[in-house]
């Protein structure tokens, strides 16, 4: 992964606390995806800047781009904003599903024209992956409710197969009801 050449920290929007229950492998994935969205936004942008320079240079135009106004140019680096969306994303993905995510993330950036599509595309396979879990939370709770009714209906009709299938004798007549005793 090209994160392990990078020099320059995640940009984190969170403020950090030292707890003794800091969920270091929680933040670690979320730095990890800080960066791969990173540097996923700096070859974007590289790749669009050198297909425009590559177009300048056929065309025979010269290159006035230095004289553009900040604002105006492309952003290379996540703005705190985009970081902290980030984050609080990573936050709703559970640590099984990481793979899920990242693998989905990767499919989905290959057709991407726009620098914030790729945002846009984690923003999509996470929620895509928080749905499928939602679903099957909801499937499992619902065949677990079926078969608890399924148990209980069984469980009436084997009692009500018993109540019919019991044979009440006549009282033996050694058995006699009390009589008041006055």
């Amino acid at each position: 992964m090209y994160w392990f050449r990078s020099q320059d920290p995640p940009r984190s929007a969170r403020s950090y606390v030292p707890t003794s229950t800091n969920h270091d492998s929680e933040v670690l994935m979320t730095d990890l995806v800080l960066s791969e969205i990173q540097n996923e936004i700096i070859r974007f942008e590289e790749t669009r800047e050198k297909r425009r320079q590559e177009a300048l240079r056929e065309a025979r135009t010269p290159d006035y781009s230095w004289l553009m106004d900040w604002k105006v140019k492309s952003k290379k680096f996540l703005n705190f904003k985009e970081s902290a969306e980030i984050e609080t994303l990573c936050n709703k993905i559970r640590p099984c599903e990481w793979k899920e995510v990242i693998l989905n993330w990767r499919g989905r950036i290959t057709t991407v024209e726009f620098r914030d599509e790729i945002i846009n595309e984690f923003r999509a396979a996470v929620y895509e992956v928080v749905n499928s879990r939602c679903r099957r939370e909801i499937s499992l709770i619902r065949e677990t409710e079926e078969a608890t009714q399924s148990t209980i209906s069984s469980a009436r009709s084997v009692t009500e197969l018993s109540v019919r299938n019991l044979s009440f004798r006549s009282p033996s007549p050694k058995y006699q009801e009390p009589h008041e005793v006055v």
